[in-house]
């Protein structure tokens, strides 16, 4: 059985660098105010962006283990999965991602998180959008297992050669991914070879007079459907799987990475479609089979 890897499905459901919920800390030295704050990088509407003001870098502080209000906690988290959705960076933007004391640290400068701390990334966007000058999101998986454990978080972005005068992002994501697991036993329990998936432009049209139109493009969103056939119920991609969908259900997005060498290939950020409808083989009592979907729509 193996366990951390690059080839299997990897979904990031839960974000340990959003912070714990009762204290959502972000702060940034590049800060835009008003409708383009930094807490939109923590807004799952990845249009409503963090924009910089007319500066083409970017600094972002999180503590992700601030002391919450309702239990006095304070934690240290593990990335192994990072992303920057709907950005207006270019394949020459530089990215870094710096980890900084564990759950006892109090606040440092962004100064001393930068200087002191772990680099954890440093890669450009071309190396995370799989060289793609139309790709809008940085998607990073660690190459190895991951198990240090920082509570203070420091981004930092620079993009000399910007066409525009400020830098943005729609989501910011990280944290430690559910990643199925290639499993000798009950062989490869992974979705089937082929992947369905679609991108749809979503606009408002007009019919005029003279058989004519006018058209207003919104939005392109992204529709992901991958089928499972003969998963053992007692497996522990089952249980992964299970874990997720109980906890999201169709009401809370997700980072979806089918391909985690190419991750920004066919990944979808985005809710259930659905709950899965399960279709069970029953064998014997330690033997149950089970077939479902899962089903994406960025659009819902």
């Amino acid at each position: 059985m193996s366990g951390y890897n690059l080839d299997n499905l990897r979904i990031l459901w839960e974000f340990a660098l959003d912070g714990i919920i009762f204290n959502p800390y972000i702060d940034s030295t590049t800060q835009y105010t008003g409708d383009y704050g930094v807490i939109n990088a923590k807004n799952d509407i990845v249009e409503a962006i963090y924009r910089t003001n007319n500066i083409k870098t970017m600094q972002i502080q999180i503590d992700a283990g601030k002391q919450d209000t309702q239990f006095a906690r304070t934690k240290a988290i593990t990335i192994d999965t990072f992303a920057l959705l709907n950005t207006n960076l270019s394949l020459d933007a530089k990215i870094y991602l710096y980890g900084y004391g564990d759950a006892t640290t109090i606040t440092p400068t962004y100064d001393q998180i930068k200087n002191q701390g772990t680099c954890l990334i440093n890669t450009t966007k071309k190396q995370l959008c799989n060289n793609d000058e139309y790709q809008k999101d940085c998607i990073w998986c660690s190459p190895t297992e991951e198990i240090r454990k920082f509570r203070h978080w420091a981004l930092y972005i620079e993009d000399l050669t910007n066409t525009s005068n400020y830098l943005e992002i729609g989501r910011l994501l990280g944290g430690q991914a559910s990643i199925l697991i290639y499993d000798e036993k009950d062989g490869s329990t992974s979705f089937l070879d082929s992947i369905d998936f679609e991108e749809v432009s979503y606009i408002d049209r007009l019919d005029l007079n003279g058989f004519t139109s006018i058209a207003n493009e919104r939005a392109m969103k992204k529709k992901l459907f991958l089928s499972f056939e003969n998963m053992s119920q007692s497996s522990q991609n089952y249980k992964i799987l299970q874990r997720y969908w109980r906890y999201v259900r169709d009401t809370k997005k997700a980072l979806i990475i089918p391909t985690p060498k190419v991750p920004t290939a066919f990944h979808v950020f985005s809710k259930l479609s659905e709950m899965p409808k399960q279709k069970i083989k029953y064998v014997e009592d330690i033997h149950i089979y089970v077939n479902f979907d899962l089903s994406y729509d960025e659009a819902k």
